[in-house]
């Protein structure tokens, strides 16, 4: 179990922690409260009932470690099939793949009732290709077995829950992706990371140089009939106007400045293969079958 964090969101990373090879904690930093996502990986259903209850278990032990006023997001696959019993609604959706619920989707179903929460996955609308989050080899089984799991009195900050099957992820499984509401905290010390810088070693070249001239000399033409039409200006709405023109110049000509590749592993013979293997499991998804057919 492991969690893939995007750079600009190291900062907010308070501690992660591996509970055993089907649990695993990150806590994130948010402005008003900080967010626990625990990840799970059920046992299947052919597991033996007393792996299965010593799962939730050890998942309950988890939630209860957690901060109480955390927002506790527990998420992943769940190998549960979640129906659309109106007994169980204010814990589901009406929006699951299936109609009833088998042995695990039970399970889920009591967790989530016994620690306050919603089965957020099945609470949107889709079309059932965006709902279903694994498929068998042969391709004629689909099912709804990984799910995110949310806090009830934060449900509402949970926008989107549907499946991505373009990912190429080398699994069975599709990814899920979840959209959730809330403000980063964020350190106005910390310097921005996501400046651009032109690309200033391509004005070493004298055409280029020309033609950055060139560029900038239309720019200031265009600059300065509109403000012969406009009339005066103060100097700071003069000086944002110059700003302008140059950027656009330099975005035109010279261009921003290419961010290194900080994988130095994945050379072009890598790349080559990433694209030959992507362009295969497209054509492997929407290749003709019956059941397309029927459609």
């Amino acid at each position: 179990m492991a969690f893939v964090v995007e750079r600009n969101m190291k900062r907010n990373v308070l501690d992660i922690k591996a509970v055993d090879k089907r649990i695993c904690v990150l806590w994130i930093k948010t402005k008003f409260q900080n967010l626990s996502l625990i990840k799970v990986h059920a046992p299947t259903e052919e597991k033996e009932q007393l792996e299965k209850e010593a799962f939730y278990q050890k998942v309950e032990k988890v939630c209860d470690s957690c901060p109480s006023n955390d927002i506790k997001i527990v998420l992943g696959d769940w190998n549960a099939k979640v129906g659309r019993e109106e007994i169980y609604q204010g814990l589901i959706g009406k929006h699951s793949m299936h109609l009833n619920t088998n042995n695990n989707g039970q399970r889920l179903v009591d967790f989530a009732a016994e620690n306050n929460m919603v089965v957020s996955s099945t609470c949107f609308p889709h079309k059932e290709i965006y709902k279903q989050t694994w498929r068998s080899p042969d391709g004629k089984t689909n099912n709804q077995i990984d799910h995110i799991l949310i806090d009830k009195r934060k449900a509402s900050s949970m926008l989107d829950v549907k499946s991505c099957r373009g990912a190429n992820s080398d699994s069975d499984h599709c990814l899920v992706r979840g959209k959730y509401r809330c403000k980063i905290a964020y350190n106005k010390h910390e310097p921005n990371r996501k400046t651009r810088r032109f690309h200033i070693d391509a004005l070493r070249e004298v055409s280029m140089v020309r033609r950055f001239q060139q560029q900038l000399e239309e720019e200031f033409g265009k600059l300065g009939t509109e403000q012969v039409t406009e009339g005066e200006s103060h100097i700071e709405e003069d000086w944002k106007e110059l700003k302008e023109v140059i950027k656009e110049a330099g975005e035109q000509i010279i261009r921003y400045k290419p961010r290194p590749d900080r994988r130095g592993w994945f050379d072009d013979e890598c790349f080559r293969a990433l694209e030959v293997k992507s362009a295969a499991y497209k054509k492997w998804i929407y290749r003709p079958t019956r059941a397309k057919t029927l459609e």
